[in-house]
């Protein structure tokens, strides 16, 4: 095989990546787009970007969370730091993205972007019913998540049970359960703020979050609050005394340091149960000094 391939060919090669391929200098101009690129960002033929930020107002009205976007760009130019996080569109569809620096004797320093249309593996993580992560999403991304964790200020394992919801399905039928799984986990989805931070739908009644803060302080309000929303939603709930109202039982956890996954969510499921054993509809917390 040849060690030079000539323009044509490497042209015709780049452009039949399944990846979205950009490479842009330290100047931020544009050095190279592929074809894939365009297709998947729906840039259209006749457009030339040349700059960086020229071409990310073309694309930022796709974007769920052009911030985040945004602020991702802005800290990769200023780092020679790899990058890899999800992009979720408007339109449904999800982007894996990467971010490499290239250094170069002919060329200087450029940063070169991939990005991976990854929507049908995503799908497969969704559950249906919620349209939170399911189990196998939860389980295939914990143990990672909690070894991340001295890279948080503070990290929060929540695990949130509907009260009574088997007498609730019995009393008001399955439909009206499906519908109540349906607005306690867009409560949930609302309360995760942060990018790294997620939802789960762990069993029947049963959820997972995994959530990140500055503070414990402020990070304990914000779990709070979310059983305080879910209470405020005033679904009746006569088979759940003394409130006759649709409630959570939450068990927290709280750590800064990585900790062995399975002992860490054995504990976050004792303080559910605490929870449960208080009457429900509360909160009970553990905090896992370093």
């Amino acid at each position: 095989m040849p060690n030079n391939l000539s323009q044509p060919l490497l042209t015709l090669l780049l452009d039949s990546l399944p990846d979205g391929l950009l490479v842009i200098s330290e100047a931020r101009e544009v050095m190279y787009l592929n074809q894939r690129f365009r297709e998947m960002w729906r840039v259209p033929k006749h457009v030339t970007a040349r700059d960086d930020r020229e071409l990310i107002t073309l694309v930022l009205n796709q974007l769920k969370d052009p911030d985040h976007f945004i602020e991702v760009v802005e800290r990769a130019y200023q780092t020679e730091r790899h990058f890899i996080d999800e992009l979720e569109f408007i339109d449904g569809r999800v982007f894996s993205r990467r971010s490499a620096s290239l250094n170069s004797d002919m060329h200087g320093r450029a940063r070169i972007w991939i990005f991976t249309d990854i929507t049908a593996l995503k799908e497969a993580d969704i559950d249906v019913l919620t349209d939170v992560y399911n189990r196998r999403c939860f389980e295939n991304s914990y143990t990672d998540w909690v070894a991340s964790a001295s890279e948080r200020p503070w990290s929060a394992l929540v695990m949130v049970d509907i009260d009574h919801f088997k007498p609730y399905n019995d009393n008001y039928g399955h439909l009206a359960g499906d519908e109540a799984l349906r607005k306690v986990s867009a409560v949930l989805k609302k309360q995760v703020k942060r990018h790294s931070d997620h939802v789960y739908r762990y069993g029947g009644e049963e959820f997972v979050l995994l959530l990140s803060g500055r503070d414990r302080a402020s990070l304990l309000k914000h779990i709070e609050n979310t059983r305080l929303k879910v209470l405020a939603l005033g679904i009746p709930h006569e088979e759940n005394p003394p409130y006759a109202m649709l409630t959570l039982s939450i068990g927290c956890i709280f750590f800064q340091q990585p900790h062995e996954p399975f002992a860490l969510f054995h504990e976050v499921d004792k303080q559910l149960y605490k929870a449960k054993d208080q009457g429900r509809n509360c909160l009970m917390v553990s905090t896992l000094l370093p």
